[in-house]
């Protein structure tokens, strides 16, 4: 794929298309709305991209930048974001993370407010483990059925009226946390 038409990719159906061609030119575009079903961005620079209402279920982001970059409302069901550097990302507005793997990511200062992580119509829940939430706001996420395990969500990390429910917190550290109308189970 070339990148001519790269400030129309946002009204473009680009599932499963190869982007890597343009992978230097995709910090900070605006791919708000677009759909890109298993699109690979492994180590890509993504900082500030705007993927707003994008449509981005199983989409590849190993080891990507992320910082400051916008999901809200996105469709991340199964996406993989493992080992991403997304920090102050915003995933706000119940962007759909069901399914997701975030495994050993950071997410610094990312917030997630509204966020759907949960477990429901055989989706499973966010893959979680090992990742830094350190000062990352929650709040009413729905959390059901995630695995947190081993992962860091401390020192002013907000989970105010989220739903934790069913989730494997094993070997979590969860210090200072804000968690006022949190309903655990």
């Amino acid at each position: 794929m070339t990148c001519e038409f790269l400030a129309q990719w946002n009204v473009l159906d680009l599932s499963f298309a190869d982007v890597s061609a343009c992978k230097a030119q995709l910090a900070g575009l605006n791919l708000s709305g677009a759909v890109m079903v298993g699109v690979q961005f492994p180590y890509y620079n993504l900082a500030q991209t705007n993927f707003s209402n994008a449509n981005l279920t199983a989409a590849n982001f190993y080891s990507a930048t992320l910082s400051n970059a916008l999901f809200t409302t996105a469709n991340l069901q199964f996406a993989t974001l493992s080992s991403v550097t997304a920090d102050s990302a915003d995933f706000t507005g119940q962007a759909r993370l069901s399914g997701a793997t975030l495994s050993y990511g950071n997410f610094e200062s990312a917030k997630f407010n509204n966020a759907v992580f949960e477990a429901s119509n055989k989706i499973p829940g966010a893959t979680m483990s090992f990742g830094n939430f350190h000062n990352a706001n929650f709040t009413l996420a729905a959390m059901v059925g995630v695995n947190l395990s081993g992962s860091l969500l401390y020192d002013g990390t907000i989970m105010s009226s989220a739903t934790i429910q069913n989730a494997n917190l094993a070997n979590t550290t969860l210090w200072n946390l804000a968690l006022p109308n949190t309903k655990l189970s």
